[in-house]
């Protein structure tokens, strides 16, 4: 029987990968597992994620941890040069990025982060995802002669699981359709985030307008 190749448009490491079709009994049955920091991982992932037509991957978050981002400055600084405390109301957004364990094209990235994405609030009932910006407006008191500003410190969540990749009937990769990739990690915002209020006593230049 003869045998169609599809080839799937890549570059670099994946030149020369092939997306086949044939009779089912072509393609062999049963998950085969590779590793997502795997050689073989990556592959799996980019042909799939280049060929959502006959292709789709689910992810199966086996665990999931939330824990605080490190604090950082949102907002502007405020400067009070009298000597009373001022309360100023501040505006300000926050953007947290992302990261993953896998080394695969930014492309590739978009399908992934959301099957993952899917993954992690269907079983945790979480609001999480791979872009989260925030904007609030929260009142700052200034102590007299300081400079303050508000902090943030994100909440993050990390998951940790398995993705599923499945080519669709008379489709397959080095013939298997039907792979799992291992231990594939995703942290990202949930949204959440504590806001602290800092401030700092005016240096010697600044004090000099403070009255």
């Amino acid at each position: 029987m003869s045998i169609r190749r599809m080839a799937i448009a890549c570059s670099g490491a994946l030149a020369g990968i092939m997306l086949a079709t044939a009779s089912p009994a072509m393609a062999s049955t049963g998950w085969t597992t590779y590793a997502a920091d795997s050689d073989k991982g990556r592959t799996v992932l980019e042909v799939c994620a280049g060929s959502q037509a006959v292709c789709s991957m689910t992810y199966d978050a086996q665990s999931y941890q939330t824990f605080s981002g490190p604090e950082h400055p949102v907002g502007d600084s405020v400067y009070n040069y009298t000597s009373q405390v001022e309360s100023h109301s501040l505006t300000w957004s926050d953007t947290v990025e992302t990261s993953d364990t896998l080394e695969v094209s930014s492309s590739a990235k978009v399908t992934i982060w959301g099957a993952a994405e899917v993954g992690v609030n269907t079983t945790y009932s979480r609001t999480w995802g791979k872009s989260s910006t925030v904007s609030e407006s929260d009142s700052l008191p200034v102590p007299g002669c300081s400079v303050a500003w508000l902090a943030r410190a994100a909440e993050m969540g990390t998951a940790t699981g398995n993705i599923h990749v499945h080519f669709a009937k008379h489709t397959h990769l080095d013939g298997h359709r039907d792979f799992i990739i291992t231990n594939a990690v995703f942290t990202a915002p949930t949204g959440a985030g504590s806001i602290i209020a800092r401030s700092r006593s005016m240096n010697a230049s600044e004090s000099a307008s403070c009255s």
